[in-house]
């Protein structure tokens, strides 16, 4: 059989052509410069029907995987093929979530993670939370599931649609400070979920970031509360969080950057009664 790689970074594909002719496999495997979606069928010579790729980021879907699948089902595989990983879930997890100050130095007003959020191009803040500290982060509630994902086998057409969930209740099991959501996610390498990846607090030798994002007003909760999120994707992440059943009594006021009611839009989650 004959193997087809793509490798859109050019240091790296001319790498894995001398690994390859290294390993006696240059007459076996061929890999081209270029996105998949750019490769011609005529340059593979059939259609594959195996498919090992790694589209993907801290939320998943963020380097295309969907719009990649969906163009070489398209265009490149057999109608069923064999796809690794073959789809992936997306979870939301509630935290409170503060980074300690340094000795004398208060630094609740400023809130540095969410500060530098206001000013990144992309709405969130990535953190390592396997590796942190647990002072620096409070699970308030378990992970609330947002997304399903079978890019391996799903509806072609609307493989990239975007897609918003229907109100997912969540309970907080404990008391505190709602102000942060974590975007954690599992990938399924096959129909075995005992193979499944996981990215998530299960996983503490997980490489993955989990993406960070504040609430535009910090909450305080009890615990039995319950609250309803509302989640949107688009093609390359959770565009948007609404939190419904938020009442006035919990609202404890902004922390850090005061921002314009224009520019709210940057952290990406909506508080609603």
């Amino acid at each position: 059989g004959k193997v087809t790689s793509v490798e859109v970074v050019p240091a790296v594909a001319h790498i894995a052509r001398q690994i390859v002719a290294a390993n006696g496999y240059d007459d076996t495997v061929t890999v081209h410069n270029c996105r998949s979606d750019e490769l011609a069928l005529d340059a593979m010579g059939s259609r594959a029907d195996i498919v090992v790729s790694e589209l993907i980021d801290d939320h998943v879907i963020g380097d295309g995987v969907l719009q990649s699948h969906q163009d070489a089902r398209r265009r490149l595989l057999v109608p069923r093929p064999v796809v690794i990983p073959w789809g992936g879930k997306i979870w939301a997890w509630p935290l409170q979530m503060r980074l300690p100050a340094p000795k004398d130095v208060n630094l609740n007003e400023l809130h540095l993670p969410r500060c530098a959020q206001v000013i990144m191009s992309h709405p969130y803040y990535s953190f390592k939370l396997q590796h942190s500290p647990e002072r620096y982060f409070k699970p308030l509630a378990d992970p609330v599931h947002l997304f399903d994902f079978d890019w391996g086998s799903g509806p072609l057409d609307t493989l990239a649609d975007s897609r918003t969930t229907e109100g997912k209740v969540f309970t907080f099991r404990t008391s505190g400070t709602f102000n942060a959501i974590a975007i954690l996610f599992t990938l399924q390498m096959d129909s075995d979920p005992e193979h499944d990846y996981s990215a998530c607090m299960d996983n503490p030798d997980t490489h993955w970031d989990q993406p960070i994002r504040f609430l535009p007003t910090e909450l305080s909760v009890l615990k039995g509360q319950t609250l309803k999120m509302i989640a949107t994707h688009n093609e390359h992440d959770v565009e948007q969080i609404k939190i419904r059943g938020v009442r006035e009594d919990m609202q404890l006021g902004q922390v850090g950057i005061a921002l314009p009611k224009k520019m709210s839009y940057k952290l990406h989650v909506v508080l609603e009664e």
